[in-house]
């Protein structure tokens, strides 16, 4: 089963992400253990619609979404995804805008 999924600096838009990570499926989703997907094409307000395929990802150790646009709006969604990652110990936010608003 894959554990590690890199598809960074791909100049992915959202139809690139949806359809990669909608592949995904079932025990295969939860066995992911590290997705880097930094410096792809995404905007902040289309941040609800790919993150709904983090769900599910149960066994991610390592996120990866540095430099992809995330925002305030996409750091909230992004935060109630990680609620269901009791896993993850490593988060990549770096270069992206997410203000004060997106941390808190």
């Amino acid at each position: 089963r894959m554990q590690r999924l890199d598809i960074s600096w791909n100049r992915l838009g959202l139809q690139g992400i949806s359809s990669l990570l909608g592949t995904l499926r079932g025990e295969g989703k939860a066995m992911l253990r590290c997705l880097r997907m930094g410096h792809n094409l995404y905007e902040d307000n289309e941040a609800k619609s790919w993150y709904v395929f983090l769900v599910g990802m149960t066994g991610l150790q390592e996120l990866d979404v540095s430099g992809s646009g995330v925002g305030p709006r996409g750091a909230l969604e992004l935060r109630r995804v990680l609620f269901g990652m009791p896993r993850l110990k490593t988060l990549n936010l770096s270069s992206n805008n997410l203000g004060d608003t997106g941390i808190a």
